[in-house]
């Protein structure tokens, strides 16, 4: 809905932004102009669809790249940080909006919250 709702307001900007151009009305470069925007927007919120659901098996497409399944994990461990922290939900659920970009998700104090939940996890394990 999120990404719907910013296509929208693209092609708004864009029909302004031609309307100055040409005020005769012509569409020369529109639809260029539009979707090229459109690919820059799409980018990381497709990006997050297709690794999430390559996790499952039966999944078809391309094998995960190193990077790809680094993120996964992260991004796992950020889940588990979020249930009980309220800075780091908000941020999240920010990124989830599009409100901000998934770069916040790296900010150190996120990272060292995410990445401590490997320390707590190999304790458990250590105990048992």
């Amino acid at each position: 809905m999120t990404v719907a709702a910013l296509d929208a307001q693209i092609l708004d900007e864009c029909l302004l932004h031609q309307r100055q151009r040409y005020p005769e009305g012509d569409l020369t470069g529109l639809a260029r102009q539009f979707q090229q925007k459109l690919a820059k927007l799409h980018t990381i919120p497709w990006t997050f669809a297709i690794s999430q659901d390559s996790r499952y098996r039966g999944s078809e497409g391309a094998k995960l790249n190193l990077a790809t399944r680094l993120m996964i994990d992260y991004m796992d461990l950020v889940l588990k940080v979020l249930v009980g922290d309220a800075k780091v939900c908000q941020a999240f659920l920010e990124v989830l909006h599009m409100i901000e970009s998934p770069a916040v998700l790296f900010h150190p104090s996120i990272a060292v919250k995410a990445i401590g939940q490997l320390v707590t996890v190999r304790q458990k394990a250590e105990l048992i």
